[in-house]
């Protein structure tokens, strides 16, 4: 699909590269083993870094990016059809792995599971909603219920699965390639791949990867594989249409490009699997457990019809 599907696989190769460097370089120190017990000094550590992090980011976003423009009453804004939803995807991608990471470094105080899964749940949650606070205050647009809504089901997903099913069957992945309508309205998807990386709808994908014991008892398929069901759009030059004003004010008109939605079939790796001895290691794998693997896909366009892609990214 993607004609810089290349560089994404670049960035998962660097990724891996990083796990490898620190895997085969770096002794595993004793600070990454989770305390046996509760580690007072570990949970002082630990919140305190957290509150730092988000009170950074908070103050970060409000200069940087909410100071650029006039502030207004707070109100809200219905943006639920815009980016034929790839956004609100990206929200609950988001709020989901914030969860997820939250509470494996809250268990590495010594907090019990339990606990430990609440501050995932909440922590989630608390880093992301401010956020659509500061939103809420901005002309141009607003608050978005339908971003909160997928914050909310992002933070449910991992706290349901983590205190009833005691594993993640369905982990939310994510997956970028460069798309070349990003040269049609510069800067405004980014102007380096590391931004676009974000700004860029058209380049995102976002995936469901499921972990399916039919497959590992019947058929003898490894338990590390996945089937993955990904989701993505392309042809979106604006939020709701293509019809777009450029920096100098002139009307641009890209209506004859097709908006069209994406769904994907392809296979996934569950890292997690990996029995790693190193806690090094194991560190450097939930990070990587973010990204999906790069691998052959089938995709049904709604535009196009049904493609294959031998590596999709």
């Amino acid at each position: 699909m993607f004609q810089g599907w290349v560089h994404g696989i670049d960035i998962y190769a660097w990724i891996w590269f990083v796990v490898w460097f620190i895997s085969r370089w770096v002794k595993s120190p004793k600070v990454l083993k989770p305390a046996v017990d509760y580690d007072y000094k570990r949970v002082l550590f630990l919140f305190t870094c957290l509150a730092i992090t988000w009170t950074g980011v908070l103050t970060g976003l409000s200069i940087l990016w909410y100071s650029q423009t006039a502030n207004g009453g707070f109100h809200w804004f219905d943006d639920n059809a815009g980016w034929l939803q790839v956004d609100k995807l990206g929200h609950f991608f988001t709020t989901f792995q914030e969860s997820r990471l939250i509470m494996l470094m809250v268990s590495w105080t010594g907090i019990n599971h339990k606990a430990a899964a609440k501050w995932g749940f909440f922590g989630g949650l608390l880093f992301q909603t401010p956020i659509e606070l500061l939103d809420g205050f901005q002309p141009a647009y607003g608050a978005s219920w339908g971003d909160l809504l997928a914050n909310f089901s992002g933070a449910v997903l991992f706290y349901v699965q983590i205190t009833w099913m005691h594993k993640l069957i369905l982990i939310p992945k994510f997956s970028v390639s460069a798309h070349p309508l990003a040269e049609l309205r510069p800067g405004f998807f980014g102007n380096n791949f590391f931004q676009k990386i974000l700004k860029d709808y058209n380049g995102q994908t976002y995936w469901m990867s499921i972990e399916i014991p039919f497959l590992h008892r019947r058929l003898g398929v490894p338990d590390w594989i996945c089937v993955s069901i990904g989701y993505s759009g392309e042809g979106m030059l604006g939020g709701d249409d293509n019809i777009f004003k450029d920096k100098s004010g002139e009307e641009k008109d890209y209506s004859h490009i097709l908006r069209s939605r994406q769904w994907f079939l392809s296979l996934d790796v569950n890292w997690e699997k990996v029995n790693a001895k190193s806690y090094g290691l194991k560190t450097a794998i939930q990070i990587v457990s973010l990204i999906k693997f790069p691998a052959p896909a089938l995709e049904y366009n709604a535009a196009y019809g049904v493609r294959w892609h031998w590596v999709y990214f």
